[in-house]
């Protein structure tokens, strides 16, 4: 399964203790978002957003928690980003 992937922006921490939290989408390409959507959410780290080889010691930054979808977040200041709350299934 193939699940859209987003990047935790508030504490990671909150989010592993099964918080609601902000993240935005990786991908700039997805249009649609809904509550209860399961996504992959990746802490805030290089690794999220690159292709290059993690290091050992920083690959925990590059696993991904499976989460749901809370609240799509409409902030018009955010250019063409997609920022949604999101909490650990």
């Amino acid at each position: 399964m193939n699940l859209p992937k987003v990047v935790i922006k508030d504490n990671f921490s909150d989010y592993l203790d099964g918080k609601e939290v902000k993240a935005a989408f990786i991908s700039q390409t997805k249009d649609q978002a809904w509550p209860g959507e399961h996504v992959m959410a990746f802490k805030d780290a290089i690794a999220a957003g690159t292709n290059l080889t993690v290091p050992k010691s920083q690959q925990s930054h590059y696993i991904g928690i499976e989460g749901t979808i809370t609240e799509v977040v409409n902030d018009p200041a955010a250019n063409s980003t997609k920022f949604v709350k999101v909490k650990k299934t």
